[in-house]
């Protein structure tokens, strides 16, 4: 028997689903709408489901002066409406009503954030450095996380797995670090609940977390998303294979019969993967797109290490394939750069560019964490600091606190004065200052293009780098390398980013 594509049988198996829903009366939820959920304040909350076409559903909560919405099944059974959400608090019940009633107890009103990347982001607060303190005082019941389990298709999903989980010291360990510490220090600044949707998967690059559309028309991984989402292309493929594979196996049977060799199969049809362009978008991120949040945190690129001319252009496409998804506008997307580790012979500092890039994107942000990383562990244990840098950036930008230095320095330009290079930074604090005292792993370079160590000092606002060995120079480098190894910081605490003023 021919073995089907995993593309074709999904397809069969959402169909047969599709029919059995059809067939029930009852009202039904998505997953991420349930019992401890957190809605985001003063907006209008989406709510969605299914029901018998043509049924009337009715949604409320028990604030006060709630309104109801009331709203049709369209034919295909699915609902869509808003419930406009009150400043932050509760807890609230929410009650959906059609033929039956869904009661939604438990329900926080607060700040909702989705958490997701690769394995830095799935890291759980149970192993990070000091985790028996951490979690042992993790008692904060109006922080809540709702973990989707992980899944991967050829077609955006409908639903996720998942349940939301108030945060607990018996509860905390299986929470994402990163998010826990990004929630916590919210919740702690603003007295709010925080609602946490975590959606990570480790080992997994760019491509898998960027929309099918989006490839598409970028021409990213073009080939690959027709293969398995584009009809004609998938129906060509599979009678092309099963043609194949008929000859093959009459060819086959002959040569046995002739005790000859049997002939290669053909090559078989692709298998879906966490690997595969827009896989994890489908299956774990469109479905959460028709919720209403706030933004978005993400640690990832560790995989996309070595493959930068792919990465390049699909970081800021993964970010707009979001930001087109949920339709709420350019929403705060604040990421984590990537801290030291030995790659080899993969520069993680053209990673490391391509993400500091990003912050030219409207209401983009960056956690530098060139101090916190572990160059012979991938998985450093601190992610404190990593979340609480995250948590800067949206303090800073999303709910008006102008007091806080929410970046480290970031390059902004140079100027050659004569045998010299003068550096000037944006996110200088309140003043630039030198890891023990004395500035390193600056590189300078003439038009011969080989860069020679460099003599780096703070002049102000800016470093002045040079070399005397290098009379004409053209070009600094900082920290761009796997090591990354930080010194220059701004007054705050925060470290600067790597970066080199070329494009050599």
């Amino acid at each position: 028997m021919m073995r089907r594509h995993h593309a074709f049988q999904t397809l069969a198996v959402a169909a047969v689903a599709w029919a059995a829903a059809d067939l029930q009366a009852e009202v039904k939820l998505p997953a991420l709408l349930s019992g401890n959920m957190v809605l985001q304040q003063q907006s209008e909350a989406r709510f969605w489901g299914w029901a018998d076409a043509g049924e009337k559903v009715e949604v409320r909560g028990s604030w006060e002066g709630a309104l109801a919405a009331a709203v049709m099944a369209g034919e295909d059974g699915r609902w869509k409406t808003t419930l406009r959400t009150p400043e932050a608090g509760g807890p609230y019940v929410v009650t959906v009503k059609g033929a039956n009633t869904i009661t939604l107890e438990n329900v926080l009103i607060g700040e909702v954030w989705v958490c997701s990347g690769q394995s830095n982001m799935e890291f759980r607060l149970k192993g990070v450095t000091d985790a028996g303190h951490e979690t042992a005082r993790a008692d904060y019941p109006r922080i809540r996380q709702f973990h989707v389990k992980g899944a991967h298709a050829a077609h955006p999903a409908d639903d996720v797995s998942g349940a939301w989980v108030e945060c607990r010291p018996e509860t905390a360990g299986g929470f994402s670090a990163v998010a826990y510490f990004f929630g916590r220090k919210l919740h702690q600044e603003l007295d709010i609940p925080i609602g946490l949707i975590h959606a990570s998967m480790g080992a997994t690059p760019a491509r898998a977390w960027t929309s099918g559309r989006m490839l598409l028309e970028k021409n990213l991984y073009a080939t690959e998303v027709k293969l398995v989402s584009d009809p004609e292309t998938v129906e060509k493929t599979r009678a092309k294979y099963e043609a194949e594979m008929e000859k093959c196996q009459v060819a086959a049977a002959k040569a046995k019969a002739q005790g000859a060799p049997e002939p290669s199969r053909p090559q078989g049809l692709p298998q879906i993967s966490t690997r595969w362009p827009s896989a994890l978008f489908n299956g774990m991120i469109s479905p959460l797109s028709a919720s209403t949040i706030k933004g978005v945190i993400w640690y990832q690129g560790e995989n996309d290490v070595g493959a930068e001319a792919w990465y390049r252009p699909l970081f800021p496409n993964l970010i707009q394939s979001w930001r087109d998804a949920w339709g709420l506008g350019d929403f705060p997307f604040y990421h984590v750069q990537l801290p030291p580790y030995d790659y080899g012979n993969r520069n993680s500092a053209l990673v490391r560019e391509v993400q500091m890039n990003s912050l030219s994107m409207n209401h983009v942000g960056m956690a530098v964490t060139l101090d916190l990383g572990d160059f012979k562990n991938i998985h450093p244990a601190n992610k404190k600091d990593v979340g609480e840098r995250l948590a800067l950036w949206a303090l800073a930008r999303d709910y008006g606190r102008k007091d806080l230095v929410h970046c480290g320095p970031i390059y902004q330009g140079m100027m050659i004065e004569g045998g010299m290079i003068r550096l000037s930074f944006d996110h200088t604090g309140s003043g630039l200052v030198a890891k023990d005292g004395k500035l390193a792993n600056f590189v300078i370079a003439g038009a011969d293009r080989r860069f020679v160590p460099a003599q780096a000092t703070i002049d102000g606002e800016t470093v002045v780098v040079s070399s005397d060995t290098v009379a004409e120079p053209v070009a600094v480098r900082y920290a761009f390398d796997n090591a990354g190894v930080p010194s220059l910081f701004n007054k705050e605490g925060l470290p600067a980013a790597s970066f080199r003023t070329d494009e050599w």
